[in-house]
This record gives structure tokens, C-alpha cells and sequence, in this order.
């Protein structure tokens, strides 16, 4: 601006400072008005939940409680579905455990001693959770424990390890989970 002939600061020995004393001042004003332009918008932008449901009756979800379901998802819960019709109790509450349970070690290893804690400490409460969430009858669930629940260490490690071959010989949760 100070080397052209039209503007009102040629020749100025201040123009510099001045201009930059104009610049700042206008992103200054410039970043407040955008501040303020930003509240007004989530000011303004307000939901409520009575809005939405006289909008869309039962079809709406809020920001915060849209499902985070994936077809993996989906097809893993089969998998744990089908496994446990197919009496593969153990290999059906292991690829539970490894899905919604923290079994694993802090460098995300497979931990087996927690996992054969998960294992120990299925409860009555647990079979109501899995028998609801599977779609299984709660009896089944409770009395497949028994295939499992007295066993010594090393039969248990020995059945572990048995699931744990069905698990990596089946495609669909190899590709899923990269076993």
C-alpha cells in the first residue's frame, strides 16, 4: 500500500505500522464477530427432544444415542449365536469375552489369565445378560456351565486352546477380528 501513488499512505514513513495495526485490528474483529456468529448459530440451533419426536414420531435419534452398529457386529453376534446351538459353549462365551470384555493386556495381546477370570466368574446375571442379548433360553445358558466350570487348570487351558483353533479356522471371524 505504501508504494502506490493512489493510496493514502504513499510516502508515509509510519505506513507500515499503520497497516499492520489495521490488519490485526480487523482479524481481531473479525475473529470475535466469527465467535459470536458461532454462539448465536448453537444458540439458535437448539433441539429438544419433544421437537424431534412431533417431527419424526418414533424414527429419531438424538446426536449422542445414534447406534454404533456395524455388520461385523452383526455377524459376530451370529457367530456366538451359532456356536452355542452347536454346543461350542466355551468358544461361543470366549469370542464374547473378546468382543465386550477387556481380556486383553496393555500392548492389546490377548491376556489368558484374564480371560480364563472372565471365564470363572460367569454368573447367574451374566447368563441372564447373554441368554437376553443372544436370544437363548436362560436354562441352556446356565447348565452349559457345567461343561466347563469344574474343570482342573489344565483340561481348561486344553479347552481354551481347542476353542481357540475353531475360532481360527473359521473365515468370517478371521477376516472380521485378524486372528
Amino acid at each position: 500500500m505504501w508504494d502506490n501513488p493512489n493510496s493514502t499512505l504513499y510516502k508515509d514513513e509510519n505506513a507500515f505500522m499503520k497497516a499492520m495495526a489495521v490488519t490485526i485490528q480487523c482479524r481481531k474483529k473479525n475473529y470475535i464477530e466469527s465467535k459470536f456468529k458461532q454462539k448465536r448459530i448453537i444458540n439458535n440451533n437448539i433441539i429438544s427432544l419433544d421437537s424431534l419426536y412431533d417431527d419424526y414420531v418414533d424414527g429419531y435419534f438424538t446426536q449422542t444415542e445414534e447406534p454404533e452398529y456395524s455388520i461385523s457386529d452383526y455377524i459376530l453376534e451370529e457367530k456366538i449365536h451359532y456356536y452355542f446351538i452347536n454346543k461350542c459353549y466355551l468358544t461361543a462365551f470366549i469370542l464374547d469375552g473378546i468382543l465386550y470384555d477387556n481380556v486383553y493386556d496393555e500392548h492389546n495381546n490377548l491376556d489368558l489369565r484374564k480371560l480364563r477370570k472372565y471365564l470363572r466368574n460367569i454368573n447367574d446375571d451374566f447368563c441372564k445378560y447373554f441368554s437376553y442379548k443372544y436370544n437363548l433360553i436362560f436354562d441352556e445358558v446356565k447348565n452349559s456351565l457345567v461343561t466347563f466350570d469344574s474343570d482342573n487348570q489344565a483340561l481348561f487351558d486344553k479347552k481354551i486352546n481347542t476353542s481357540f483353533i475353531t475360532l481360527k479356522n473359521d473365515d468370517t471371524i478371521k477376516q472380521i477380528l485378524d486372528i
